[in-house]
């Protein structure tokens, strides 16, 4: 899911203004 959300906010950054915040969760995720 993390990764659709990242992948979507670079294509629509003005709707996701929580990126930065959505790429730190899937690194911890993927730890």
């Amino acid at each position: 899911v993390l990764d659709l959300y990242v992948w979507l906010s670079f294509r629509l950054e003005e709707s996701f203004p929580d990126r930065e915040v959505a790429s730190a969760q899937k690194e911890m995720c993927n730890l």
